[in-house]
């Protein structure tokens, strides 16, 4: 093969982008009558590629990050005692409190520690929800940032950059089915605005966003490679989607059921 051409499915698996949307873009960038995977194309129209599609990864990165603090306030507006500390119990003055003969009987039959609180009231499927998206957001967001949770292991941190990248793609085909991505539409805006219209629920909405951040991380951070803890996160956030998946009758079901964390 000639050292100065590149296989465009080369280019695509280089991209973790499917070979049809190189295909499409090759008369951007120059390349005529290159319409089958094995075709080649010369350097300087594959670096003029590179460019665009990263171009646009970086726009959907920064799309991603104003998504999720859009709904990071907009769930803090909902739910403004996450963001209040609890009030200070109030400490009666023992020296101006004197115990009866019948309370200092019953506090040595009863110790405080046996004390029973009041049931709460069992939570909604909503909350259970929104518990369940808060828990995954925060031990990811954790694991991610504290170093000594991330390994060091470039032939670890290559293989999960791509099963990531897999997966990433799938859930693009499933959203595609829902409803096809705008032109110069990102990621997470197609999954904003399938959620808004009810096409998507919204715990399964917060899971996606959650799937892409971690993609991005895995993708441009060399070395990062999960702990196991949340690489457990990972697989149960496919099996929801998958679940989801097989309700709506998704081509792309047995695809997410199959997909496991690298080993």
């Amino acid at each position: 093969m000639d050292p100065n051409q590149i296989r465009i499915n080369d280019l695509a698996r280089e991209l973790q982008l499917k070979a049809k949307a190189i295909i499409d873009y090759l008369p951007v960038a120059g390349v005529k009558d290159k319409e089958t995977h094995s075709s080649s194309i010369d350097l300087e129209a594959a670096n003029k590629i590179r460019q665009h599609f990263r171009k646009l990864l970086e726009e959907e990165q920064s799309a991603e990050i104003k998504a999720q603090a859009e709904h990071a306030a907009k769930f803090a507006r909902f739910n403004p005692a996450r963001l209040e500390p609890p009030a200070a119990p109030s400490v009666a003055n023992p020296a101006q409190t004197k115990a009866t003969p019948q309370a200092e009987h019953a506090a040595k039959l009863i110790p405080v520690s046996a004390a029973r609180p009041e049931p709460s009231a069992a939570p909604t499927v909503t909350n259970q929800t929104q518990m369940l998206v808060a828990a995954i957001s925060t031990r990811v967001e954790v694991a991610v940032k504290s170093k000594p949770l991330v390994h060091s292991n470039r032939s670890a941190s290559k293989r999960w950059a791509a099963a990531l990248g897999e997966l990433r793609r799938l859930m693009m085909d499933l959203l595609d089915e829902v409803g096809p991505r705008h032109p110069k539409e990102t990621a997470a805006s197609q999954i904003s605005r399938l959620r808004e219209a009810r096409k998507v629920p919204e715990h399964i909405a917060a899971l996606m966003q959650t799937l892409l951040k971690i993609r991005n991380i895995a993708e441009y951070n060399s070395g990062f490679v999960p702990t196991a803890t949340v690489a457990a996160v990972l697989r149960a956030i496919s099996v929801a989607i998958s679940e989801w998946a097989m309700a709506q009758g998704s081509a792309y079901t047995a695809e997410f059921q199959e997909w496991k964390p690298p080993a």
